[in-house]
């Protein structure tokens, strides 16, 4: 049986919409979905929009994949035209099936970093690798970038440079353009060392011999996306761990740790939301509407778990058909 579900999910952008040609103020409706700006006055700094839409779709989870597939075609496009910062994927969503009197709110919020301590080791370490010659510059500076970035595709291209940069070593360009098999022959049996025993990984990032051009790393560079199988691994946390584990094996003793929680930590882009980002049922009490902006006022005031005019529903008969 198809449901009608209206769905509301806020977006993250550095872009105000400023129409003087919409009937309907400063909003504006691609594929059926109305994005409108968080705050009516611009002035006022929002850095928010809203996108508001209605899915029609067997069941929940079926609406959120339509409304978020749609989102994720729309956004990038936005993104070009506006040329600024724009987020969707962890930004706080609010779904209401019409004909139930309860709603799906998933909350997400900006967390503060968390630092790692620059100890007596990790000095050890610095003073060592300012004399070691068998790590260019250029790895530093591909390595340092990665960190510094946000996205995956990027962060994920950034660490695969990085790896070469250390590939290539003692390889000039010209013996490259010369000879590209001999250089071959040399560049890549590096990467598989640097990547250790993991054969595939190493295919995964490259291809075969047989079809180079199906490794990630090569799809990615020639312009071909992820695919959804490429989404089973964690690619940039695998690529780190080689990276960080060829390093001791360079030092001769493990002092890089390989054990760190959450490497590359972010200044920005940090969030925390419900039970590890799942959504929880709530309904409203007395005149309340399910309203994104509301609940969200609500839950950042007070904390998700003490809203004031909404409450969270622990029924499974509800839960289980929505």
């Amino acid at each position: 049986m198809e449901n009608k579900y209206e769905i509301q999910w806020r977006v993250e952008t550095l872009s105000q919409i400023a129409l003087t040609s919409n009937s309907e103020a400063q909003s504006f409706l691609v594929h059926g979905i109305r994005f409108s700006n968080w705050e009516k006055d611009i002035f006022r700094g929002s850095k928010f929009w809203i996108a508001k839409g209605c899915v029609t779709a067997p069941s929940l989870n079926a609406a959120i994949v339509e409304f978020y597939a749609k989102l994720k075609k729309i956004i990038p496009k936005i993104s070009l035209i506006s040329q600024c910062y724009i987020e969707f994927p962890f930004q706080p969503f609010l779904v209401k099936r019409t004909d139930k009197e309860s709603a799906y709110f998933r909350y997400f919020r900006a967390s503060e970093p968390i630092g790692l301590l620059f100890d007596d080791q990790q000095e050890k370490v610095l003073k060592i690798i300012c004399k070691e010659e068998k790590i260019p510059e250029a790895f530093y500076f591909y390595w340092n970038d990665a960190v510094n970035t946000i996205g995956y595709s990027s962060k994920f291209l950034l660490m695969c440079a990085a790896l070469e940069a250390v590939a290539k070593v003692g390889l000039s360009d010209e013996e490259r353009m010369r000879d590209r098999k001999a250089y071959n022959r040399l560049f890549y049996p590096k990467i598989k060392e640097i990547l250790g025993q993991d054969q595939g990984l190493m295919e995964d990032l490259y291809g075969t011999r047989e079809n180079g051009f199906s490794g990630l790393r090569q799809r990615l560079t020639h312009g071909e996306y992820f695919r959804r199988r490429d989404s089973d691994k964690d690619y940039v946390d695998l690529v780190h761990q080689k990276i960080i584990q060829y390093l001791n094996n360079i030092l001769q003793e493990e002092l890089l740790f390989e054990n760190v929680v959450d490497p590359q930590r972010h200044i920005w882009g940090n969030k925390e939301g419900d039970e590890i980002f799942d959504g929880r049922f709530i309904k409203a009490i007395g005149e309340r509407t399910f309203d994104l902006k509301e609940v969200l006022s609500e839950a950042d005031k007070n904390g998700s778990g003490d809203l004031e005019s909404y409450e969270y529903i622990y029924d499974g008969a509800i839960t289980t058909d929505y």
